[in-house]
């Protein structure tokens, strides 16, 4: 799997952006560099859509086949470098790494966040079944992005509530961890049938985004078309 590559100096100009994003200050974390990691990549995402451009193209990124060559070349496109985390009190780095299938789950969070942060959260269970395939620009792609996607919007159908506190949470938090516990129970009555997905937390958390975030968006669609 491709990496995306992010390399930019302290203070990086932004082209003709109005102006630099913020970059988010995360905290130290000295004993766990996969944590840490995940922090950062997270603050990141949220980060990045805040900028119009980037928010536009992620868009487009999210309809890729994230185990494409096409993906892993198109998603540093969608990058800030003035995103670059502060963590503690230095700048995390001048290069930032992570694959297109991880950021891809990452921007799907943040995205459900830039969208529904203050929006009450509203019954999904009984809107339209979904064509899932035809939601990527390919229209095919691997089975596991298939289930994952089908695994999230069953979930989010049938606790939306539980699902959209768990993507808006804080990660390692105890917020997180009581959100974590609310939506368990709901997991297994949406595994796909004969199949095994296996994921972690941040994965589980991305799903659980995508899911939200594409019924919410046909919701608004629809609503839009019967109110014209």
């Amino acid at each position: 799997m491709a990496a995306l590559q992010l390399s930019a100096p302290a203070g990086a100009q932004q082209g003709s952006h109005l102006h630099a994003p913020e970059a988010p200050d995360v905290p130290l974390v000295t004993d766990n560099p996969a944590k840490q990691r995940e922090i950062v990549m997270t603050s990141f995402a949220d980060c990045v859509v805040d900028s119009a451009r980037a928010r536009r193209l992620a868009l487009q990124f999210i309809a890729m086949d994230p185990q494409s060559e096409e993906a892993g070349k198109f998603g540093d496109k969608v990058t800030e470098p003035g995103c670059l985390p502060n963590v503690g009190q230095t700048q995390f780095a001048s290069k930032l790494a992570f694959t297109p299938f991880l950021f891809r789950y990452e921007l799907l969070g943040a995205l459900y966040r830039k969208a529904y942060h203050d929006a009450p959260t509203p019954a999904l269970k009984d809107l339209p079944v979904r064509d899932y395939a035809k939601e990527f620009a390919s229209g095919t792609v691997p089975n596991t992005i298939l289930s994952l996607r089908q695994f999230g919007d069953c979930v989010a159908r049938i606790a939306p509530a539980e699902s959209h506190n768990l993507v808006m949470s804080d990660i390692y938090t105890a917020e997180e961890n009581a959100a974590l516990t609310a939506v368990l129970p709901n997991l297994q009555a949406c595994m796909p049938p004969g199949q095994s997905v296996s994921f972690g937390r941040g994965i589980l958390r991305g799903a659980l985004a995508e899911g939200l975030y594409r019924l919410r968006e046909a919701s608004n669609l629809s609503e839009s078309s019967a109110d014209a």
